[in-house]
């Protein structure tokens, strides 16, 4: 690691009457000729580009001429007040492209011309990719006018502006270049005036904008975790809704799967009455089955003029059974009205029923009247063979006579009982097609 140049001042006596140190206590001391640097030799390639190399001046302040070769590392300029160490800095400021207003010292630029001089200059040059760049500026304190020169060749104010500003001098930069008079204002800016002044000090130009877009994008992520608190908080809330609605939804599916099932079990009402009425009709059919099979017992009993009535009787009972069929046929086919097609059906069967046992009451009388026939025929058969040449005594005549009349008046009597029963199954025939009428005519109002 080289050695920082490092060089003293020491204050002379002043040359000219006119600057005195009681005049200006900050003026500069009056050198004809100075130098200052290091006496270690230092390659071009070990100073990094916008590093000063060397300044020259003359007839600037309080010096007619004077060099000041910096190393390529840290500099100081030591010496105690009011030696120069100022005119120094403002020459580095002035002959960079810096305005007299920037040091806080001069108004104008012809201020910084040594006194009894109309001309004075900074030279300063800088090092840039192996090579060196002589920026020099002329000042003339008539009409107060600069002239600038970028290695011999004139140029323009924006020329050497241009050129800091591609080497990365920047005197306006606090952070760069600080000069004494300008302190207060450094301990003055913000952390982010700092920022903001060392990122133009590295000498990166995309730093700052990458600063901006670093604060833009923050905002935006302030910005964004606001709205996404608000996201989260509307996604609470919309969740809690959500929860309120989830439980309103499972109590309408619940009564939706209560009201289907009712649906369900109100059509099914009709199928269980006409189960239980079917189950009624078979228990019927079946009674009225015993019934018939009874009936054609007495049937076989009766004799061959009962039959010809009990065949009438049967004629009734095949009708009276055609039509509880057709009403049965309806039945099947009017679910809603089982339970009252069920009940006149269950009337109707009753009445037949009471049909059936009257049948049976006058077959056992018909029985009883043929078995007392059968036995008068035997006793007259066994009369009739014990005295065969006998004629009837007039006595036994009116025996005979009384028994037959008997047996006449039993027939008459038995003929008699049957034109009832004839009667009573035509009432029942009446009543059975009344009855056929009302349920077809309430069939029609279903």
């Amino acid at each position: 690691m080289s050695v920082p140049a490092t060089a003293r001042l020491v204050k002379p006596e002043p040359t000219h009457p006119s600057q005195t140190p009681d005049s200006d206590a900050e003026s500069e001391p009056d050198f004809s000729e100075f130098h200052i640097g290091n006496s270690v030799a230092h390659n071009l390639g070990d100073y990094r580009d916008g590093s000063i190399t060397q300044i020259s001046l003359k007839n600037f302040v309080t010096y007619d001429r004077m060099e000041v070769t910096p190393g390529p590392h840290m500099n100081m300029i030591i010496g105690p007040n009011g030696t120069g160490k100022s005119t120094i800095v403002c020459a580095i400021a002035l002959g960079l492209g810096g305005r007299p207003s920037l040091l806080g010292r001069a108004k104008d630029i012809s201020e910084f011309v040594k006194h009894g001089h109309e001309r004075g200059s900074i030279e300063i040059t800088l090092a840039s990719a192996g090579t060196e760049v002589k920026v020099r500026r002329e000042i003339v304190r008539e009409g107060n006018k600069s002239i600038w020169k970028i290695n011999g060749r004139s140029a323009s104010f924006a020329e050497v502006q241009k050129t800091t500003k591609n080497l990365c001098v920047q005197v306006d930069n606090l952070c760069q270049f600080l000069p004494q008079d300008r302190v207060v204002e450094f301990s003055k800016m913000s952390p982010q005036e700092l920022l903001k002044e060392t990122q133009k000090a590295v000498g990166r130009e995309d730093l700052l904008q990458l600063q901006v877009e670093l604060a833009e994008h923050r905002l935006k992520e302030r910005q964004t975790m606001g709205e996404l608190h608000r996201l989260a908080q509307d996604v609470d809330s919309l969740r809690k809704q959500n929860e309120v609605l989830e439980r309103d939804v499972e109590r309408w599916q619940a009564r939706e799967a209560a009201e289907s099932q009712l649906r369900v079990l109100e059509a099914l009402v009709p199928v269980v009455r006409y189960t239980d009425t079917k189950a009624e009709h078979d228990r019927a059919k079946e009674a009225r089955k015993h019934a018939h099979a009874h009936y054609l017992e007495v049937k076989n009993a009766v004799s061959d003029g009962v039959e010809e009535e009990i065949e009438q009787l049967e004629s009734q009972i095949a009708l009276n059974e055609r039509q509880r069929r057709q009403v049965q046929d309806e039945l099947s086919t009017e679910q809603r009205a089982t339970q009252q097609r069920t009940s006149r059906l269950e009337r109707f069967e009753t009445r037949q029923r009471d049909l059936s046992a009257e049948l049976e009451e006058i077959g056992k009388r018909v029985q009883r009247r043929r078995e007392q026939i059968a036995k008068l025929r035997t006793e007259i058969s066994k009369l009739e063979d014990a005295h065969p040449e006998e004629k009837p005594q007039e006595g036994d005549s009116r025996e005979l006579m009384q028994v037959a009349s008997e047996l006449s008046k039993q027939k008459l009597e038995l003929k008699n009982e049957i034109i009832q029963l004839q009667d009573s199954q035509k009432g029942l025939l009446r009543s059975n097609r009344q009855l056929t009428t009302d349920m077809n005519s309430n069939d029609r109002q279903l």
